[in-house]
């Protein structure tokens, strides 16, 4: 396969056929695509864009998440011609407008998450898959020359300068990749499809390389993921079948902290070499890659440089670590290690097509078809005035004898002491890593009138740390030249960083030790403590937060705000926290406790919570099996319905609004009118959506079922059967009304939705006992929220009175069923107001009497 242009990768996608692409996952909902499926959305969104005005030639400029929608927008503008401007998701929106101008864009692309722009601005969000019509693209064609995309690598102080990359910088590199995926294609075929789960931002070109250009040449697939939570990074590898993580040296040192992993490194070594030897290495570790998945094998990093402790503790567990080297100039890859044959430290061997060269003083350049010497600055075209078309890459870089490549820092952060000798920052910052009490590290050079000295600035990770004794043990490890003199302690959380492959900014650091301010740095979580986000959840000042307060009873937690604690506990631990334990704290103490001890849960709980913890939540998966989906169907259609349809005679009004939702995903809410309702609304569907229904029903209903301990057997027997009979003929499943375990809930509700089921919710959260719609709760808006789907209002009447709370068996009466208009909740809408505008809804859909 040749590959001249980015069209030439494109068009395999629809030979690819029915082989998975795209898997994108949110911690409560999964999306598959196929490359035909983006084969064809990329037709789509290239119409969409063509809807708008734009030709080739034209510009976009793409901010948004990681996500499918990104993928398509990018295909579907390259089909037609059009330059990406992809722009990091975590810019400003000032910034965002700069490089608008600078880039002369004429439409914004907006992800989900990104905030509204001025109105000024020609701004869109990007649309959901559903809303377009999948049509094959255009057969264009492209010349090598022609500009696919411009990068835009700084900006966030100075003047934004644009890399501007034609078809021919993108793809010179990607033949000894195409070469190398083909030779060992068959060795590959076993393991197909090859998911590879990329944690880098698209906007950053590495992150495109390894997302939207290797998997089609691999025949594999990518795998997006909306949180670098490592717990939850960790249980995606698993849960999704990951094969390949790709990343930068700041997320997999986190997933090393989390995963424990300099706590494995042992002295084991295996007695055999080779595939033997990986082997017994993973049977070892083997509870780790339990926890990783068994189809993990590789680690690809970028962005910066690795510490040679990270290489050696994946290594160590049988992960197969590979590094690079590359710059955005580069498109972007300079040298890469190759699988088979990788050498541990280095950068390994220079692509074919590529040459590079050390200057006097050990820079590294480059020069071949893959580097593009043009940029975009105020708003025009220059070209880099380089000697004979060697690139100058800022970096400081060694060859060995094999002609493998070593990183030794950055000419700029190159520390000149006074007798003139070399210190680089990266070998200070490991001898400081090495101490366990040191969360973060960064060497700079102070001035002194005489030349540069190092100094050292320190994260700790608790107030017990020495400063002086962890810089005096790291002295220790130093050449004499190399040795720390002077430190400082950071007082932020964190080191300040570039926002995509998260650099340290030494720059900045200098800058604040040198004017003597009190450095501050941007955090990851908004919060530092647990104490911080009780009180802006209690919207109350931390230092009113007392260890015996009651989340319920002193701090006003509603089942929502529990939903939201634990969400921001899991950012500010930075693991997957036990949602049936969290269901049984009930005071400050307890969840700092708790806290501390994540891993056991927490040890003090009182008789009643630990009950409540323990109780079971088990979703009934084999509800939706294909032998009891059969069973359901015909005892509906022979025995239930037709009775319900002899006895109560139906109205049902506003079925064309479900015509025109054919296959759409959404959840259904009514009000609770008996227990009658769930079956009436089956015999007011059409065939085509009764088969999709899924009602949740209340968990509290079935307590001698969810918590039996202490229960009378005849209750545990009873409930047993009634959940049974419930799940068997109707495919209901558990709603806890307190709100605990609502994230398992959703979890599975997610499932139910990308399996094509449409799950009933009763907003009331109880039968009415009067006749009349009482106020919603707001668990419903907050599901459509989080799975982000519509809301369709129904309103069932009658069935009060065939069968009021008094009576035990229906009496005959007539029934009227009506369905309203979607409610789709908008972004930053408070689930209150969703549950409020929905109750208005379904209080309208019955005719008023004249």
């Amino acid at each position: 396969m040749v590959i001249e242009t980015l069209l030439d990768i494109f068009r395999c996608f629809e030979g690819l056929g029915t082989r998975e692409a795209i898997r994108f996952t949110t911690d409560y909902r999964s999306s598959l695509y196929s490359y035909r499926d983006l084969w064809l959305q990329a037709g789509a969104y290239g119409g969409f864009l063509s809807a708008q005005g734009l030709r080739a030639g034209h510009r976009i400029l793409l901010w948004s998440e990681n996500r499918p929608e990104w993928v398509f927008a990018f295909w579907g503008a390259i089909s037609r011609g059009i330059q990406v401007v992809p722009v990091d998701p975590g810019s400003s929106p000032q910034l965002v407008t700069r490089l608008s101008s600078q880039s002369d864009s004429r439409l914004i692309l907006l992800g989900q998450n990104m905030p509204d722009l001025s109105a000024d601005l020609p701004a869109l969000r990007l649309p959901s898959p559903s809303q377009l019509a999948p049509v094959a693209p255009p057969s264009g064609r492209a010349s090598p020359e022609d500009i696919a995309e411009i990068i835009f690598t700084s900006g966030a102080t100075g003047a934004p300068k644009g890399i501007l990359h034609r078809h021919r910088s993108l793809t010179s590199n990607l033949g000894p990749f195409e070469a190398e995926f083909h030779r060992y294609r068959y060795l590959a075929a076993p393991f197909q499809p090859i998911r590879i789960l990329c944690l880098l931002p698209l906007s950053h070109l590495f992150g495109q390389v390894m997302s939207l250009f290797i998997p089609p040449l691999l025949g594999g697939s990518l795998v997006l993921v909306d949180s670098l939570i490592p717990g939850h990074v960790v249980e995606h590898l698993r849960t999704e079948r990951v094969s390949v993580l790709v990343t930068v040296p700041r997320i997999l040192d986190q997933i090393t902290s989390f995963l424990q992993l300099d706590r494995e490194r042992t002295t084991f070594q295996p007695r055999f070499h080779g595939l033997p030897g990986i082997v017994a290495r993973w049977w070892h570790y083997r509870s780790i890659h339990r926890r990783l998945g068994w189809k993990f094998w590789s680690v690809v990093v970028g962005g910066a440089a690795l510490a040679r402790e990270l290489e050696d503790a994946w290594s160590q567990i049988g992960v197969l670590v590979i590094q690079g080297y590359g710059l955005t100039e580069a498109g972007p890859i300079i040298s890469v290690n190759h699988p088979f044959h990788a050498h541990r430290g280095s950068l390994g061997h220079v692509l074919q097509g590529q040459e590079i060269r050390l200057s006097e003083k050990g820079e590294i350049q480059v020069r071949g078809g893959n580097v593009s010497l043009e940029y975009l600055e105020d708003g025009k075209l220059r070209r880099a005035e380089v000697e004979h078309e060697w690139l100058p890459t800022g970096d400081i870089g060694e060859l060995d004898a094999e002609g493998n490549l070593y990183f030794k820092g950055r000419k700029k952060d190159v520390i000149i002491t006074a007798e003139g000798l070399n210190v680089f920052p990266e070998d200070v910052e490991s001898a400081l890593l090495v101490d366990p009490g040191v969360r973060e590290a960064a060497a700079v050079g102070i001035d002194s009138g005489r030349g540069e000295e190092v100094h050292a600035v320190l994260v700790l990770r608790d107030a017990s740390v020495d400063p002086e004794s962890v810089v005096r043990s790291a002295n220790l490890r130093l050449e004499g030249y190399q040795r720390i003199q002077h430190w400082s302690v950071w007082e932020g959380d964190e080191l300040p960083r570039t926002p995509s492959t998260l650099k340290l900014r030494r720059h900045e650091i200098r800058a604040q030790i040198e004017s003597g301010r009190a450095p501050s740095s941007p955090r990851a979580s908004s919060y530092r403590s647990a104490g911080e986000i009780l009180a802006h959840l209690a919207s109350r000042p931390t230092d009113t937060i007392h260890p015996e307060d009651r989340l319920e009873e002193d701090l006003g937690f509603s089942s929502l705000d529990r939903i939201e604690l634990l969400q921001d506990l899991e950012q500010l631990s930075g693991r997957r926290l036990n949602e049936a334990e969290f269901s049984g704290l009930h005071s400050v103490s307890e969840i700092e406790r708790w806290l501390r001890t994540p891993e056991e849960g927490s040890p003090q709980l009182d008789r009643s919570s630990r009950a409540s913890a323990a109780s079971r939540l088990r979703m009934p998966r084999w509800a939706t099996r294909a032998p009891v989906r059969l069973f359901r169907a015909v005892a509906q259609r022979t025995m239930i319905l037709p009775l319900l349809r002899h006895y109560l005679p139906l109205t049902v009004v506003g079925l064309s609004r479900l015509e025109a939702l054919q296959g759409a995903s959404l959840i259904m809410a009514a009000n609770h009118q008996s227990h009658l309702d769930t079956v009436a609304l089956l015999a007011a569907l059409p065939p085509v959506w009764r088969k999709r229904l899924a009602p949740a029903m209340q968990m509290e209903r079935f307590a001698a079922h969810f918590s039996p301990a202490g229960r009378p057997i005849s209750s545990r027997v009873s409930a047993h059967g009634q959940y049974l009979l419930a799940c068997l003929l109707f495919n209901t499943y558990p709603l806890p009304q307190s709100g605990a375990r609502f994230r398992t809930v959703l979890r599975y509700t997610g499932a139910l939705l990308d399996r094509g089921y449409c799950p009933l919710v009763f907003p009331e959260g109880r039968r009415t006992e009067d006749g009349r719609i009482h106020e919603f709760h707001a668990g419903v808006a907050l599901m459509a929220k989080e799975l982000r789907v519509p809301i369709l209002p129904i309103r069932i009447e009658g069935l009060f009175d065939v069968m009021p709370p008094t009576r035990s068996w229906p009496k005959p009466r007539p029934v009227w069923i009506g369905f309203g208009d979607l409610l789709e909740p908008t972004v930053g809408e408070p689930p209150e107001e969703i549950a409020r505008q929905l109750r208005d809804r379904i209080l309208d859909l019955y005719p008023k009497p004249a």
